[in-house]
């Protein structure tokens, strides 16, 4: 009878341990598995969604930063002279020689060219010494983009006096915009 009973502790011991086996294969190695890859997957969400959202903050920045240039090309248009208006800069160059009490004369090399991405002008100037230099600082203050490509001063009289008559040539270029 021992025997039996015996037997029957080991008969319940292996079904137990098989239970267990089963349990552990059947239930808990499974789960363990979803819950890793259910980790990995929200390890892959979490990755996906930090590159959204700092494209999104870069897009966001990038508005910001478009409507700052907006801003400086608006100012920057203002500098820009605009095609078709050469007569009207011709014109403020004619005006700028009798304030300073100058004679010019204006020559031009693509007053012309409708693909000229800048005019190109040659000045001379007939006047004092002073004056000249007024005219000068006052070209230089124009609102535009002016760029002075040769300038030439020399003393037109043999006279050496302290406003004697000079002779100043200025070849400039005028950034054109379409």
């Amino acid at each position: 009878m021992h025997t039996s009973q015996e037997k029957k502790v080991y008969i319940l011991l292996i079904a137990i341990s098989l239970l267990t086996i089963g349990i552990v294969l059947g239930v808990i190695y499974p789960t363990t598995n979803d819950i890793n890859n259910l980790k990995e997957e929200t390890a892959n969400l979490k990755n996906f969604l930090e590159k959204r959202y700092q494209r999104t903050v870069q897009s966001r920045n990038s508005v910001h930063k478009i409507e700052a240039v907006r801003e400086q090309v608006a100012l920057l248009d203002k500098h820009l002279f605009k095609s078709g208006r050469e007569l009207e800069f011709i014109t403020l160059l004619e005006n700028l020689s009798p304030k300073f009490k100058l004679e010019q004369k204006i020559n031009s090399s693509n007053l012309d060219d409708p693909n000229k991405q800048a005019l190109q002008f040659n000045l001379i100037l007939n006047g004092s010494y002073k004056n000249a230099l007024r005219y000068l600082n006052e070209l230089e203050n124009l609102p535009y983009f002016i760029k002075l490509e040769n300038i030439s001063l020399s003393p037109t009289g043999q006279s050496p006096e302290k406003d004697s008559t000079v002779r100043l040539v200025l070849d400039i270029s005028l950034y054109v915009s379409k």
